[in-house]
C-alpha cells in the first residue's frame, strides 16, 4: 500500500561493502607482509581519534574459510587487558586495593589452601594484586619442572616429563583452575614477588578468581556488565564453541625455543577448555570490538570506564629496580614504554597479534590490531608500525558505523539513519551502547522470535549531535516486577519511560517480557503519562475511551496473543497541544487484515505511528495505532524480505522517504517477513 508524493531530493543509501580502496599502499603491502611471513591470512584494523578508518580481513582461516573483518579471532593475551580493566573498575569503585594480598589468612582467597598443610615459601603470603597485574608474583613459565602450570594436561598428553598435577590432586579433566592454583600454592617460588617480571598465564587466572570473589559473581558476568557491554563489544564472548559443546580451536607450527614452554607444535587453543583459560586467554572477539575497547579506556571526548587516576595503572612500572631502568615494561593488562605506548601481543602457544595504542600526535593511525593465522615474527610490534606508516588517515568515514548497519540512508539535511535487521537479545545490551558512543539514538526497536530458537531485535538509529541528544536508558527481559522497579528508580534520576514492548524471550525459556526505554528528561513537565501492562482487549478499549475524552493519546500499545487470548501493553500521553490529536487504534489483527486497516486509514488522511507483530498459535497478529499529528507523506508495506526491504528504502530515495517503523513477523507458511513504514514529513 502506498501514499506518497514524489519529491526531488538527493540521498544516498549505503548496503555496507568493503571500503578497503582507499588504502591501496597499505592494502598491498599487507598482503606481502602476510606472503613473506608465512602467515595464512589475518584481520586488520586502524582508528584515528576515535574514528575508525580501515577494517579488513585477508587470506583464509585454518578451515580454508575466507577471513572477514567481521571473524571472530581468539583475542589471546588481550584477555588479559581485559581482566586488567576489570580489575581497575573494582578498584575505582572502591572494592578492591591493588595493595591487597591474595592468599594467606588475610587474603582475598584466603579459602585457597595449598596441597601440603604448610606452604614450602612464606613468600607466597606477600603477593599482591598488583603483582599479579604486573606478572611480577614470583613464577616464571621458561623454568621447570612445572613451566606453565596452565598447560599441564597439555604436556602430560605429550609425554613430557612434568608434574602430574591432575593426578596428585586427584582431580577430573579438565583440571579446575582451583586445583591447579593449590598445587602451585605448594611449590616454591622462582623469585621474591615484585622484584622480577615474567610473563604468566597463572597469575591472570587468578585474578579472574578475585573478581568472582569479591564481586560475587562469575568472572564472565562481571566482565561483561562493567567492560564489554559498557564499551560496546559486542561480539565479544568466551570461546567460540564448535559440535559437542567443544571449543573450536586453532592449529598451527609453533615458535620454538629451547623452553619446554615453548616446545609445543600447536596452538593453545587446541587443548584447554574456555573455561579453565577465561580469564587469562579465553576472550573471542573481533578487530571492530578491540578497537571499541581502545577507544573505551581511551576517549577522545566524553568519559571512559576509567577515570584518569585509575587509567594511569595500564601504564605503570613494577617498582622493581631491573624494570625502573628498561625502556619497555609490563604494564597492567599491557606493555607499556618510555615513549607512551600500550601494547599487548600474542600468547606464545596462539595465533600473532598485537593491540597497539599511542598518544603522539602524527599522520598515523593511533590504534590498530592485527589478528594474524599463524605465529613466528619476532619483531610484530615494529612491523605493524611500518605498515600503518602506510595508512591513509583522512577522510570522514566511520568504519564502527558498518560493523553496526546492514543499510544506512544519508539524506541532503543531515538526517542519518542506519538499520539493523537482528540483534541477539544477548548482544543487546552491548550494541545500543556501541551505536550511543557513536552518537546514535533509537528511532525504532522491535523483538521477534523465529521458531523457537531464538530472541532478535530489528534495530532502526538515528544519528544526533551531541548538543540535542538525550540520555536513555534501555532495560530488557524484565518481569512485571522489575519493570514497576525499574520505572521507578529510574524516574528518580530524571528518566521517563517512553517506549515499551511485551515480548517472547528465548532468553527467559520463551516467558512474555519487557522492553522499556527511559529517557532522561523524555517529557516536557507538563506532560501526563499514564501506562498499564497485560490488560484483556475489551477492559483496554474502555479504559481507552476514558483517556482520550481526557485528551491522552496511545504513543505504545503492545499486543501479545497468549494461550489464544490477547493482551495490551499501553503508554498514554497528555501534552499541551493547541489542537487535538486524532487517532484510531487497532489490534488483533491478521496480516490481511492490517493490510485493508492501512488503507482505510490512508485515505483519512493518518499516518501510522505505532505496530506491534506478535506471533503465536502459529500466526501473527497485529497492534497499530494511526494519528492525524505531524501530517506527513508515507508508505507502508507487508510481507518483504530482508533483501526487500532494502531494495524498497532504494527504490523510494528519491522520494524523500525514510525507515521509520519496522516490525518483525512470521506469515501463515512460517516464513520470516518484515513489514515496513517509510515516512517523509511535511516541512
Amino acid at each position: 500500500m502506498e501514499c506518497h508524493f514524489v519529491a526531488i531530493l538527493l540521498l544516498v543509501v549505503s548496503v555496507f561493502t568493503d571500503g578497503s580502496d582507499t588504502n591501496k599502499r597499505f592494502d598491498i603491502a599487507f598482503r606481502n607482509f602476510l606472503k613473506d611471513h608465512g602467515y595464512r591470512g589475518g584481520a586488520v584494523a586502524a582508528m584515528k581519534q576515535g574514528r575508525l578508518i580501515h577494517t579488513k580481513g585477508y587470506g583464509v582461516d585454518e578451515e580454508g574459510h575466507q577471513i572477514e573483518d567481521t571473524t571472530l579471532f581468539p583475542a589471546s593475551s588481550a584477555s588479559k587487558s581485559i581482566t586488567a580493566v576489570a580489575i581497575l573498575t573494582l578498584v575505582q569503585d572502591g572494592t578492591l586495593d591493588l595493595k591487597s594480598k591474595v592468599f594467606g589468612h588475610a587474603g582475598i582467597l584466603h579459602m585457597l589452601k595449598p596441597l601440603t598443610k604448610n606452604s614450602p615459601d612464606p613468600r607466597l603470603h606477600d603477593i599482591t594484586v598488583d603483582h599479579l597485574l604486573h606478572h611480577s608474583a614470583g613464577w616464571d613459565l621458561n623454568k621447570g619442572p612445572l613451566y606453565d602450570p596452565m598447560l599441564n594436561e597439555v604436556y602430560i598428553k605429550r609425554g613430557n616429563d612434568v608434574p602430574d598435577i591432575k593426578k596428585i590432586m586427584d582431580s577430573e579433566s579438565p583440571v579446575s583452575y582451583f586445583d591447579t592454583i593449590r598445587y602451585v600454592m605448594s611449590q616454591k617460588l622462582y623469585f621474591t614477588p615484585g622484584t622480577r617480571t615474567v610473563y604468566s598465564n597463572l597469575g591472570y587466572t587468578i585474578l579472574g578468581r578475585i573478581i568472582e570473589e569479591v564481586s560475587d559473581t562469575s568472572y564472565e558476568d562481571y566482565v561483561k556488565r562493567h567492560v564489554i557491554k559498557p564499551c560496546g563489544m559486542w561480539h565479544t564472548r568466551i570461546g567460540r564453541w564448535g559440535k559437542n559443546g567443544v571449543l573450536k580451536l586453532d592449529n598451527h607450527s609453533s615458535r620454538m625455543s629451547n623452553s619446554l614452554s615453548h616446545q609445543l607444535a600447536f596452538s593453545i587453543y587446541e587443548a584447554l577448555h574456555p573455561d579453565i583459560i577465561d580469564s587469562t586467554l579465553g576472550w573471542y572477539t573481533t578487530v571492530f570490538d578491540m578497537m571499541r575497547f581502545i577507544k573505551c579506556i581511551n576517549p577522545k571526548n566524553g568519559r571512559g570506564i576509567l577515570l584518569e587516576e585509575y587509567k594511569w595503572h595500564l601504564s605503570s612500572r613494577e617498582p622493581a629496580a631491573p624494570v625502573q631502568h628498561s625502556e619497555n615494561w609490563f604494564g597492567a593488562g599491557f606493555r607499556a614504554n618510555t615513549k607512551g605506548v600500550l601494547w599487548q601481543d600474542g600468547d606464545p602457544h596462539a595465533d600473532d597479534m598485537i593491540l597497539f595504542h599511542h598518544s603522539v600526535t602524527s599522520e598515523m593511525p593511533d590504534s590498530w590490531i592485527f589478528f594474524l593465522k599463524g605465529r613466528g615474527l619476532k619483531h610484530l610490534k615494529h612491523a605493524s608500525h611500518e605498515l600503518m606508516e602506510l595508512m591513509e588517515t583522512g577522510g570522514i568515514y566511520n568504519d564502527f558505523i558498518r560493523d553496526m548497519s546492514d543499510m544506512q540512508q544519508l539524506g541532503h539535511d543531515g538526517e542519518n539513519v542506519m538499520i539493523k535487521f537482528a540483534v541477539d537479545e544477548h548482544h543487546l545490551d552491548a550494541f545500543v551502547n556501541a551505536f550511543k558512543r557513536e552518537h546514535y539514538d533509537i528511532r525504532w526497536i522491535s523483538a521477534y522470535s523465529l521458531n523457537r530458537h531464538r530472541t532478535h531485535f530489528t534495530i532502526i538509529a538515528e544519528e544526533v549531535s551531541s548538543s540535542t541528544s538525550k540520555d536513555f536508558v534501555l532495560e530488557h527481559g524484565l518481569s512485571e516486577k522489575k519493570l514497576f522497579s525499574r520505572k521507578l528508580e529510574l524516574e528518580s534520576d530524571g528518566y521517563n519511560m517512553t517506549f515499551l514492548q511485551n515480548y517472547k524471550s528465548a532468553s527467559h525459556d520463551f516467558t512474555y517480557v519487557f522492553l522499556a526505554i527511559f529517557r532522561k528528561h523524555g517529557y516536557a513537565q507538563t506532560t501526563q503519562m499514564k501506562f498499564g501492562i497485560h490488560h484483556y482487549p475489551r477492559p483496554y478499549d474502555k479504559l481507552l475511551g476514558l483517556y482520550t475524552e481526557k485528551a491522552f493519546f496511545p504513543t505504545v500499545q503492545s499486543y501479545i496473543k497468549h494461550n489464544y487470548e490477547g493482551k495490551i501493553s499501553f503508554i498514554f500521553v497528555k501534552e499541551i497541544r493547541p489542537q487535538k490529536i486524532r487517532f484510531k487504534t487497532y489490534h488483533g489483527l491478521s496480516e490481511k487484515k492490517l493490510g485493508k486497516v492501512v488503507k482505510m486509514n490512508a485515505r483519512f488522511g493518518r499516518k501510522l505511528t505505532y505496530i506491534d507483530a506478535s506471533t503465536a498459535e502459529k500466526t501473527s497478529s497485529f497492534s497499530v495505532v494511526f494519528s492525524t499529528e505531524q501530517p506527513a507523506v508515507w508508505l507502508f508495506k507487508l510481507g518483504l524480505t530482508k533483501d526487500e526491504v532494502t531494495r524498497l528504502i532504494l527504490d523510494k530515495q528519491a522520494d524523500g522517504l525514510m525507515p521509520n517503523r519496522i516490525v518483525a513477523y512470521t506469515n501463515k507458511q512460517k516464513q520470516l517477513k518484515f513489514a515496513l513504514y517509510l515516512e517523509k514529513r511535511k516541512n
